[in-house]
C-alpha cells in the first residue's frame, strides 16, 4: 500500500496510509525560497488529459474547476417560484445565471461547476520555488506540510502527490521531530536540513504526474 496524499478538492484532500505515514515540520525544500505565485510567463488556464477537471493559475493564486451533473425533478420545478424552465435552460440552480439542461424521464438534468482553492498568498499552504518551471506546494494541516510537485512542462502542467512505496528508505536519514500512533497508524512528522534533502531523490518522493494541457492564456 502507498501514502499518498491527493490535492486540487476543493474543499479537502485524502490520503491513503501504509503502516508508516509522513509528514513535514516545515515547507519543503528545507531553506527553500517562498514565492507568492507562480511565475506569470505560466498564468491561464489548463485541462487534464483524463477529465474534465481544470486547473485556473492567475495573480490570485491556483485553482481547479470541476463539473458534475444534477438533477432536479419537474414536479419541483413546477412546485417551487425559485426555479423556471425555458426551453433547454433552466433558472433557480445557480445564483449567476441560467445553466442548460436536457431531460430524461421526469427529471432534467445539468452541470454544475465549482471553483475550489488549491494555493493562494493568503491562504495557509506555502509555495516554495525549485527553479523557474518547477515548484513544491506545501499543503498545510493540523500544524504540518505534506508536499506535492508541480512543473511547467513544454507550456504544459503536471502535478504529482506525495506517493511512495511503504519500503521506502528515502526518508531514514532525515531528522525525526515527533512520532506519534493514532489508530494503529505510526505518524513521523520530518525536518530534514538542507544537506539531508539534497541526497533525497525526486522521484522516489512524488507518484505519477496528472498532465493538463493549456487551453487559455492569461
Amino acid at each position: 500500500m502507498k501514502n499518498i496524499a491527493l490535492l486540487f478538492t476543493l474543499s479537502t484532500f485524502s490520503t491513503t496510509f501504509s503502516q508508516v505515514s509522513y509528514d513535514f515540520a516545515k515547507p519543503l525544500p528545507p531553506n527553500g525560497k517562498e514565492v507568492q505565485n507562480v511565475d506569470a510567463k505560466h498564468f491561464g488556464e489548463y485541462k487534464s488529459t483524463k477529465s474534465d477537471r481544470i486547473i485556473i493559475i492567475n495573480e490570485k493564486g491556483i485553482f481547479a474547476k470541476n463539473s458534475f451533473i444534477s438533477s432536479i425533478s419537474r414536479e419541483t420545478i413546477r412546485e417551487s417560484s425559485k426555479f423556471k424552465k425555458r426551453g433547454n435552460y433552466l433558472f433557480g440552480v445557480s445564483d449567476k445565471d441560467s445553466v442548460e439542461c436536457f431531460e430524461e424521464g421526469d427529471r432534467f438534468y445539468f452541470a454544475v461547476t465549482m471553483m475550489e482553492e488549491i494555493y493562494s498568498p493568503k491562504g495557509s499552504n506555502k509555495l516554495m520555488l525549485v527553479s523557474s518551471n518547477t515548484y513544491l506546494l506545501n499543503f498545510y494541516e493540523n500544524g504540518v506540510f505534506v508536499p506535492c510537485l508541480i512543473s511547467f512542462i513544454n507550456g504544459d502542467f503536471q502535478i504529482q502527490y506525495f506517493d511512495y512505496a511503504n519500503d521506502t528508505k528515502v526518508f531514514d536519514d532525515f531528522t525525526t521531530v515527533s512520532t506519534k500512533n493514532q489508530n494503529g497508524l505510526l505518524i513521523k512528522t520530518l525536518a530534514p536540513t538542507q544537506e539531508q534533502f539534497s541526497i533525497s531523490v525526486f522521484a522516489q518522493m512524488f507518484g505519477e504526474e496528472t498532465k493538463y494541457l493549456k487551453i487559455r492564456f492569461f
